[in-house]
């Protein structure tokens, strides 16, 4: 609750007769550790999976784990596979690596 400064004077001398004349409010060295910026939060649920996210309002930074498809990963490593193995036998067919004894 807000009240003027002579009435929290009053309140914490008490007594009822009392004559304020004069206050003088100095602050000084005021420090704070915490900074309010708009952030926002949210979760949700793929594929049974719970997922969070927060973002920062300010800056725009995303921060969290996204759901990661297994169908894509998958697909990423047969595709490295295939490439590796088309590598490997281009080079063999045309003479660029001995793929003969000990491979």
């Amino acid at each position: 609750e807000w009240a003027p400064h002579w009435a929290w004077a009053r309140r914490a001398i008490g007594d009822d007769a009392q004559r304020i004349e004069r206050i003088s409010t100095d602050h000084a060295d005021e420090t704070f550790k915490h900074v309010l910026l708009p952030i926002w939060t949210a979760a949700y649920r793929h594929n049974g999976r719970s997922c969070r996210f927060v973002v920062n309002g300010q800056s725009g930074r995303v921060q969290g784990e996204p759901p990661w498809p297994m169908w894509k990963i998958a697909a990423a490593v047969i595709t490295a596979l295939v490439a590796i193995t088309a590598f490997l036998y281009l080079a063999g067919a045309s003479g660029y690596i001995d793929l003969g004894q000990g491979f």
